[in-house]
């Protein structure tokens, strides 16, 4: 499923042209990273989001989020801070950066959303195949 930047333009603001194509960029790198975390943990995105309607309109929607959190975090090639705090007299200042690497930032809150995270299910045979017929 291709996420289109009328997309984000629906779910945002309007775009200036320099804007958009910055923002179709973001959209393809953010659907191949989805892709790419699916395929590491041996799920298929597109089949997961074609086989349930209402996950469709919440992968358009998380990667509209993730674009759009890149294009105001991304303001002259510095990240934007999200936390910031100054001292006067002990000249302090502190900063945390939203992306500290500057690269794509998708939450775990947007995995889960997309069922690309979350708990598992796993056993461990502690006593393996004891040769026991009666045991299978």
């Amino acid at each position: 499923m291709n996420v289109t930047v009328n997309d984000l333009i629906a779910r945002w603001r309007s775009l200036s042209n320099d804007e958009m194509t910055k923002a179709q960029t973001y959209i393809t790198d953010v659907e191949n990273a989805l892709h790419v975390y699916a395929h590491d943990r041996g799920l298929d995105l597109d089949a997961m989001i074609a086989d349930y309607e209402p996950r469709q309109g919440l992968y358009i929607a998380v990667v509209c989020d993730v674009v759009k959190r890149e294009m105001t975090s991304a303001t002259d090639d510095s990240p934007a801070m999200t936390q910031y705090s100054q001292s006067v007299n002990g000249y302090s200042v502190q900063g945390t950066f939203l992306s500290a690497g500057g690269g794509l930032f998708i939450k775990n809150s947007e995995l889960k959303l997309l069922g690309l995270q979350g708990q598992k299910i796993r056993a461990v045979d502690i006593y393996g195949d004891q040769g026991d017929s009666n045991n299978s």
